[in-house]
């Protein structure tokens, strides 16, 4: 499936904001040369991060058995899903200001899954189909359910689930969580590419713009 995932030795790279020439300014308006003055001038710098996309290999089992049950979210897990679903943003650095409206879509189209063990311990949402494809993501346990195996079963039992159901499973994770990659490939996921993702991040011009004063 074309080139396989790299390891480049690190998930965060500084790239200067001239790398992004055509974007500040449309295309044959501006020169990588004076490309460069305005990037300066741009309170931010930039970080490209390294991401996988993984694909799952519906042949593959859990090792072990991991105490609990599979299901799918119904209403009265509403608010610790919205809960779960804001600290998972929190983990991973991405602002949503949108949850509630998320996870009731989630509730509504029957997309949003818990594991349960006596009580609700992970959470993970199964995408809306497109083209025969399922992405698998915010997958979420607290962090006193961790180390327990409820993730993977969780993710696992999703997969299995829609693999089932005729569709082909995806997950995208960061390749610096070395934690997760592993135990995705555990339960018969499979790296098949890599992305870049560029975050534009302002606090480095603002330590600049406050050491200059």
């Amino acid at each position: 499936m074309g080139q396989q995932p790299v390891d480049h030795g690190g998930t965060e790279f500084q790239v200067p904001c001239s790398f992004f020439y055509g974007c500040w300014a449309p295309p044959g308006k501006q020169t990588r040369e004076s490309a460069r003055p305005l990037a300066r001038a741009q309170p931010l710098s930039v970080v490209r991060c390294l991401h996988i996309w993984f694909q799952f290999a519906p042949a593959m089992t859990i090792a072990r058995a991991i105490e609990g049950t599979l299901r799918k979210a119904e209403a009265a897990d509403r608010s610790l899903a919205v809960l779960w679903i804001q600290e998972f943003y929190t983990e991973v650095h991405e602002p949503h200001e949108e949850v509630e409206r998320q996870v009731d879509e989630w509730l509504t189209s029957g997309h949003l899954w818990v594991w349960e063990n006596g009580e609700a311990v992970s959470i993970a949402v199964s995408q809306k189909p497109i083209q025969g494809i399922v992405r698998v993501s915010h997958v979420y346990t607290p962090p006193e359910n961790r180390r327990r195996g409820y993730a993977a079963a969780c993710v696992y039992g999703i997969s299995k689930y829609c693999t089932e159901a005729g569709y082909r499973c995806v997950l995208y994770t960061d390749l610096g969580n070395p934690t997760s990659n592993a135990i995705y490939r555990r339960i018969g996921y499979r790296a098949v590419a890599e992305a870049i993702h560029y975050r534009f991040d302002g606090s480095q011009g603002k330590s600049r713009a406050e050491a200059s004063r």
